[in-house]
C-alpha cells in the first residue's frame, strides 16, 4: 500500500501550550522570524537556534486513518493500533458493485471493482496479459469464470461469460484512489448476474461494496473531502437543472475553496501565537504587539467574512435548491374561485381535485415543480370566506368547523410562502375582486383563528419578503373579459387567465419563473442587498445543508471569544484553535462519524 502524505491542514492539541503544525505552519513561522530578525537587528545564529526549535516542534506524521479522524500516530499507537494495521483495516478489502444502475435490461452496464486485489479480474478472468495492461484504456475480450489461483491459465475450451470493454485504472490516479477495474458487459439481468456471482465466489473472494462505499473509499483517500462529497451525491439525486448546476460547483470545490482559505488564516494565526508562547519570552518580543499586529486584525477579518455567510443564507436558498423545496407559492382566494385548477395547468396533470362545487379543497395539496430549471412548490389550499353563528351540534356546523379548519391551515401555508397568488373569481357577483383582495390580505395579517385547545393568541405576520401575485380567473366566461379585468393594485403584478382555455397561462408562467430565478440569482432585492445581489446570492447558495450553518455558527463564536481575550494571548489562541477545528467538520477534516454516516448512506449501491 502507498504510504500517504501527511494533511497540512490538521493540529493535535494535546498540549495547551504547543500544537503540532505541518508544512504552512512551519513556512508561517519562518517568515514571522525572519521579520522580527530584522526589526531587533538578530543575527543569524540566534535566527536559525529559533527557527530549529519551532522546527522540531511541527514534527509529526499522520496516515489516512489518522487524518480523517484527526488523531496523531502518538495518540493512535496508545490505542495498540499502529498506522500498518489501520490502514489494513480500512483497505484490505477489494470490493465490486454495479456503477450503472440497476434496471431490468439495458444495452451497457458497469460494474466497478476496487482495491489491491483488482487486478485479480485480469489474471484470472480474460487471457489479457496483466503485465501488459495500460492504465486508462480500453481493451476488447472475453470475460471467464474465475480460475483457481493455481491454475495459470483459461481453458481452451471455456465458454466466455459475456465480450467485454475492460478498463484499468491505476492507482493513486483513479476514482478511489487505489487500484480500479471497470466492467463494461452487455445489461441484461443474466450477464449481470452471473458476472456479479463470480467476482463474489470464494474462489477469487471480492466483497459487494456498501451503499456509498466507493466514494467513501476516495473521500478516506483524500481524493476528496467531505463538501465535494456531498457535491457528488447531490449531483447523482439532482432533478432540475440548476440543482445540476450548484452540485456541480460543490463537486468542484467552490465551498472547500473558501472554507481551505479560513483554515490557513487560522494556522497563521495560531503558528504567530505558538511561537510567541513558547520563545517570546527569551527573546524580547512583546505580547501586545503580536496580538495586534498579526492575530487581531486576521480574527476580525475572519469573523465578519463568516458572519457575512450566515447572514445572506438565512433564508436557506441553497438548501432549499439542492432539496427540491426551492421558492414557496401558496395559491390562495375564494372558494370555487379555480386554485385546484391553475395547481393542475401549473403541474400539467390531474394533481387536486376540481369541481363545480365550492369548498372541494378542505386541506393543503402540495406539488413540486420543474420552472425553467429552478424548483418550486406550489401549494393549493382551502378556500377562504367568512361564517357567522357556527354550532357544532348540527350537520352544517360540523362541515363548517372542518371548513375553519382548512381555512386555519390555508392561512398558515401563505404566511410561509415566499409568494403567495391569489385567485380572484369573475364569475363571482356577490363579492368583487377587490374586496375579495383586501379580505385575503386582512387574513394574512391579522390574529390567527381561534383554537379551541389553545387561549393565546400571538399575531402572525407575512414573510418581509413575501410576494404578492394577483390572478383573475375564468375570464373566458364573460363576453368582454376586459370590461371586467382589475386596474393594477399598487405595485402588484395582476393576470387574467382562464385555466379552460388556457388563455394568458404562458404570460403568468413566464413571470413566476422570472421572479424565481430573480430570487435565486441575487436580482431581487427583497431578499439581497440591492447593489450586489448577484454575489450574495451565488454565496448563499453554496451553503447547501445545515451542518455548514452549524459549523460556521460554532466557528464564529470561538472567534468572538478570542477577541474578547485582549489581555490573555494563551487563552485567544485556544479558542482560535477550537474555531479552526469546528471548521475542519465542514471538510470532514476530524473524527465525527455520526456525519459522515448521513453523508455515506445517500449515495447507491456502487458509487
Amino acid at each position: 500500500m502507498q504510504r500517504l502524505q501527511p494533511c497540512k491542514h490538521l493540529y493535535s492539541s494535546s498540549s495547551s501550550r504547543s500544537i503540532w503544525l505541518l508544512f504552512s505552519a512551519v513556512q508561517t513561522t519562518q517568515q514571522f522570524y525572519y521579520s522580527w530578525h530584522h526589526q531587533h537587528q538578530y543575527n543569524h545564529a540566534e535566527y536559525h537556534c529559533l527557527l530549529g526549535k519551532v522546527s522540531a516542534k511541527f514534527r509529526t506524521s499522520f496516515n489516512i486513518g489518522n487524518i480523517r479522524q484527526g488523531k496523531s500516530r502518538e495518540e493512535k499507537l496508545t490505542n495498540n493500533k499502529d498506522e500498518n494495521s489501520i490502514t489494513h483495516d480500512l483497505f484490505s478489502e477489494t470490493i465490486y458493485a454495479m456503477a450503472s444502475g440497476f434496471s431490468s435490461s439495458c444495452a451497457v452496464s458497469v460494474i466497478r471493482v476496487s482495491g489491491s486485489r483488482a487486478m485479480e479480474v485480469v489474471k484470472r478472468m480474460t487471457r489479457l496479459d496483466s503485465k501488459q495492461l495500460e492504465t486508462r484504456r480500453a481493451y476488447y475480450c472475453s470475460l471467464y469464470d474465475p480460475v483457481s489461483k493455481n491454475s495459470s491459465n483459461i481453458a481452451l475450451n471455456a465458454v466466455p461469460i459475456d465480450k467485454i470493454l475492460l478498463l484499468f485504472f491505476k492507482g493513486p490516479n483513479s476514482f478511489t484512489g487505489e487500484d480500479v477495474i471497470e466492467i463494461h458487459c452487455h445489461g441484461s439481468k443474466a450477464v449481470i448476474s452471473h458476472i456479479m456471482k463470480a467476482l463474489g465466489t470464494e474462489g477469487i473472494g471480492f466483497r459487494p461494496a456498501d451503499p456509498g462505499e466507493f466514494t467513501k473509499r476516495a473521500f478516506l483517500n483524500r481524493k476528496m473531502d467531505l463538501t465535494e462529497v456531498e457535491g457528488l451525491s447531490d449531483l447523482i439525486h439532482a432533478q432540475t437543472e440548476q440543482q445540476r448546476v450548484q452540485a456541480l460547483k460543490q463537486l468542484n470545490g467552490e465551498l472547500s475553496h473558501v472554507v481551505t482559505n479560513w483554515k490557513r488564516e487560522m494556522l497563521n494565526c495560531v503558528a504567530h501565537v505558538t511561537a510567541f508562547i513558547d520563545f517570546g519570552d527569551d527573546n524580547g518580543l512583546e505580547e501586545s504587539v503580536i496580538y495586534r499586529e498579526r492575530i487581531l486584525p486576521s480574527v476580525k477579518k475572519l469573523a465578519s467574512e463568516l458572519k457575512y455567510y450566515l447572514d445572506i443564507s438565512k433564508n436557506r436558498l441553497g438548501e432549499r435548491l439542492r432539496e427540491g423545496r426551492g421558492i414557496r407559492c401558496a395559491l390562495l382566494g375564494a372558494p370555487n374561485a379555480g386554485k385546484s385548477s391553475l395547481l393542475n395547468v401549473l403541474a400539467e396533470q390531474d394533481i387536486a381535485i376540481v369541481s363545480d362545487h365550492a369548498g372541494t379543497t378542505r386541506d393543503v395539496v402540495e406539488v413540486q415543480l420543474d420552472l425553467k430549471g429552478w424548483p418550486v412548490t406550489i401549494a393549493d389550499t382551502a378556500g377562504l370566506r367568512e361564517h357567522t353563528d357556527i354550532s357544532s351540534d348540527t350537520e352544517v356546523g360540523k362541515h363548517q368547523l372542518i371548513e375553519i379548519e382548512g381555512m386555519k391551515r390555508a392561512i398558515k401555508k401563505a404566511r410561509e410562502a415566499d409568494i403567495v397568488i391569489i385567485v380572484l373569481d369573475s364569475e363571482n357577483y356577490a363579492v368583487t375582486p377587490q374586496e375579495m383582495f383586501e379580505f385575503c390580505m386582512r387574513k394574512l395579517s391579522e390574529y390567527d383563528l381561534p383554537d379551541s385547545s389553545d387561549s393565546s393568541h400571538t399575531p402572525r405576520t407575512s414573510n418581509h419578503a413575501q410576494k404578492i401575485f394577483l390572478v383573475q380567473n375564468k375570464i373566458d366566461s364573460r363576453n368582454s373579459s376586459a370590461q371586467h379585468m382589475l386596474q393594477k393594485i399598487l405595485d402588484i403584478p395582476l393576470f387574467a387567465i382562464s385555466c379552460k382555455t388556457k388563455e394568458g397561462v404562458d404570460q403568468f408562467i413566464d413571470h413566476l419563473c422570472k421572479t424565481v430565478e430573480n430570487i435565486f440569482t441575487g436580482k431581487d432585492d427583497q431578499f439581497f442587498s440591492k447593489d450586489i445581489g448577484h454575489q450574495q446570492a451565488e454565496h448563499a447558495l453554496l451553503i447547501t445543508r445545515e451542518r455548514h450553518r452549524a459549523s460556521f455558527s460554532k466557528t464564529l463564536a470561538c472567534l468572538e471569544r478570542a477577541l474578547q481575550e485582549n489581555d490573555q494571548i494563551e487563552i485567544a489562541a485556544e479558542h482560535i484553535r477550537q474555531a479552526h477545528k469546528a471548521l475542519c467538520e465542514v471538510t470532514g477534516d476530524v473524527d465525527f462519524e455520526e456525519i459522515l454516516d448521513v453523508v455515506f448512506k445517500e449515495f447507491c449501491i456502487g458509487k
